[in-house]
C-alpha cells in the first residue's frame, strides 16, 4: 500500500512535467542557435514555467493542511496516552487515561499502541529510545505528540535524553518497561 497521500503524486506529476518542458526547452534553444532563421521568441516560455511554478505552490498549500490533518492519528486509536514532563535532568510520565504518574519510568505492555506528549518547562531536551527509533527534540513550552508501538518482546528499554541540558545530562535516563500480556 502506497503512503504517499493523492496530492503528493499530482507534485511528483508536476515536478516531472516541468522537468521534461525545461529539457525540451534547452533542446529547442540549442537548436535555435545552430538554425538562426527561427525566431527567437522564448518569453512565452519564461511565463509558462512561473505560471506552472504558481500553480504547484497554489496546489502543494491546497493540500498540504488537509494531508496533515489526514496523517494524525485519533487520540482514540492509542491504547495509552502519556503526558511527558521533561525537566533538568529527569522524566516524568503522566497517563492522561487514568491519572497515573511516575518519575523516570513507564510500563506498558508488549505491542502497544502509545501516543507520547512530550514537553520540556526549563532547555530544550531530546527524548530517544533507540529500540523503537525514535528520536525528537523539545523545545521549552512546545507540546509535540510521538507515537509507538511499544517492543514485542519484554524487558526494560532505555529512554535518553539526546540533547545536552546542563550538568547532569549524563543522568537524564528514564526506563520503558514492557511487560505482562498484550
Amino acid at each position: 500500500m502506497s503512503t504517499l497521500f493523492g496530492y503528493q503524486w499530482f507534485m511528483i506529476g508536476l515536478a516531472f512535467l516541468m522537468a521534461i518542458i525545461f529539457i525540451v526547452w534547452l533542446l529547442v534553444a540549442a537548436y535555435r542557435r545552430t538554425n538562426s532563421n527561427i525566431p527567437h521568441s522564448t518569453e512565452w516560455w519564461f511565463v509558462f514555467l512561473v505560471l506552472l511554478a504558481v500553480v504547484m505552490a497554489f496546489a502543494w498549500s491546497l493540500n498540504s493542511q488537509a494531508a496533515y490533518e489526514k496523517s494524525i492519528e485519533k487520540e482514540e486509536s492509542f491504547d495509552k496516552i502519556i503526558r511527558v514532563y521533561e525537566y533538568q535532568w529527569g522524566f516524568a510520565f503522566i497517563n492522561e487515561k487514568t491519572g497515573e504518574s511516575s518519575r523516570n519510568s513507564i510500563e506498558v505492555k508488549p505491542g502497544e499502541k502509545i501516543l507520547f506528549k512530550l514537553s520540556s518547562n526549563d532547555v530544550i531536551h531530546g527524548f530517544n529510545i533507540p529500540s523503537v527509533g525514535m528520536i525528537k527534540e523539545i523545545e521549552p513550552g512546545a507540546i509535540m505528540p510521538v507515537s509507538i508501538e511499544a517492543p514485542e518482546k519484554p524487558g526494560e528499554y532505555i529512554i535518553q535524553c539526546t540533547e545536552y541540558c546542563g550538568i547532569g545530562h549524563y543522568q537524564m535516563k528514564a526506563k520503558l518497561i514492557v511487560g505482562g500480556e498484550a
